[in-house]
């Protein structure tokens, strides 16, 4: 049950050692350097060079740990901390860790200088990352679109005629996306073929039970992701005790959520379950991945800040969620029934967005009744067309009648109509 919102350019991070640098400089990937000076130019006369400040140092050392890392390279990841504090290295090995087993594909630092220009550098920071991803967006500073970033503080020293990290204090701001499940280290990983599962170590003991049925389920959310045009290279689950289920990405704040799906910027999307309320129940287990996994596979990398129809989000999630079942065999099909033949009908498929401390009984209905919506519109018009009227009207955000028009050649009074008479007919 997703809350927020969701661009890309694959870049690599190279840093201009001159006087006018300010910021770590980024390429495009495969990118050269211009040829100008190849040719039999006369020779230049000798000009005295600046050594490069001591700022300029401290950039380089950075952006030679980020190219560490996506190169998986521990040591040199590590060349970049000092030596003689313990503490700090264990910190940065954990950050190590964390980032190669979520499958990191860009990782930058972004930074101005913030104390003084002699001795130690101070560093205002952003850390910049993109996990499972082909391309990455460019970071887009006071929006919540373009890569996962985190602010930081960052104090480099010289130690043995280089720059090392010597202090990581608190960014000037925190993000809505913090704190990362892996911020603070002690998270344990199981890779699946499809899907990566993180868990603090007291949940290690579920990781593998979680991972077969995830696994399992990314086949069928393949499937619709490819239908939409938003095809994933992985899957990431996170497994959450109650404490870190009221603070990961701000906490959640719906009393009925079992999991939910946070969209990570412009640049994919992480699940998360509440492990203690799913417990053993591997039926309802499968029904939440799948549901919470169809969200990424039909939402993510999305660039507006609009929120979709909440109606069709979930009615679509949970229509791949219960795959290969239907509605009938939806628990919430007797609220279903109940709301379609009472005493006030619902008179649309368009459902009110529920309100955070909402009853089960209003949840059930909501859930229970896009899930029939859209279960109607498959079958009134075959899953491609309905994933074409999704992909229009979540995706492309078209007004709803002339996503309708397009994917199903009539306005949408028409087709909810016929629907909403579908639905009485089949409950």
């Amino acid at each position: 049950m997703p809350r927020r919102r969701w661009w890309w350019v694959a870049v690599l991070a190279v840093v201009a050692i001159a006087a006018a640098a300010a910021a770590i400089v980024v390429l495009p990937f495969g990118s050269k350097t211009p040829a100008s000076g190849l040719g039999a130019a006369p020779a230049a006369a000798a000009t005295p060079t600046t050594p490069p400040s001591p700022y300029e140092l401290a950039v380089k050392a950075l952006a030679d740990q980020a190219t560490a890392l996506t190169r998986h390279d521990r040591s040199g990841w590590l060349a970049a901390v000092d030596p003689k504090q313990p503490a700090l290295r264990k910190h940065f090995a954990q950050l190590y860790s964390s980032f190669q087993a979520l499958h990191v594909t860009q990782f930058s630092y972004q930074s101005s200088t913030g104390g003084k220009s002699d001795g130690p550098v101070e560093l205002n920071n952003e850390m910049i990352f993109c996990l499972s991803q082909k391309d990455c967006p460019s970071l887009v500073p006071g929006s919540d679109n373009g890569p996962s970033h985190i602010p930081e503080k960052l104090t480099l020293k010289e130690f043995n005629g280089r720059w090392v990290i010597s202090k990581v204090g608190k960014g000037s701001y925190r993000t809505q996306l913090q704190p990362y499940p892996w911020e603070a280290g002690d998270m344990v990983y199981a890779q699946g073929s499809r899907v990566t599962v993180g868990a603090p170590k007291s949940l290690s003991g579920q990781l593998k039970t979680v991972l077969t049925i995830a696994d399992k389920a990314a086949r069928t959310d393949d499937r619709f992701a490819a239908m939409v045009g938003n095809p994933q290279l992985r899957y990431r689950v996170f497994l959450a005790t109650d404490k870190a289920w009221k603070t990961w990405y701000g906490g959640n704040d719906a009393s009925y959520a079992v999991a939910y799906t946070i969209p990570t910027g412009s640049a994919g999307s992480d699940v998360v379950l509440h492990m203690p309320k799913l417990k053993d129940d591997r039926a309802e287990l499968k029904v939440v991945l799948q549901h919470e996994m169809a969200h990424v596979a039909t939402l993510s990398n999305l660039t507006s800040t609009d929120d979709p129809d909440l109606w069709l989000m979930e009615g679509v999630a949970d229509y791949i969620g219960w795959l290969p079942q239907h509605t009938r065999q939806d628990w919430n099909f007797p609220d279903v029934r109940d709301a379609l033949h009472g005493s006030k009908p619902p008179r649309s498929m368009v459902e009110s967005p529920l309100k955070d401390d909402a009853s089960d009984r209003a949840v059930a209905r909501f859930y229970g009744l896009g899930h029939f919506a859209v279960e109607c519109l498959a079958t009134k018009y075959g899953e491609a067309r309905t994933m074409n009227f999704v992909r229009l009207k979540l995706r492309v955000q078209e007004d709803i009648d002339d996503a309708s028009r397009i994917a199903f050649g009539a306005p949408f009074k028409t087709v909810d109509k016929g629907c909403m008479t579908w639905m009485k007919q089949h409950s």
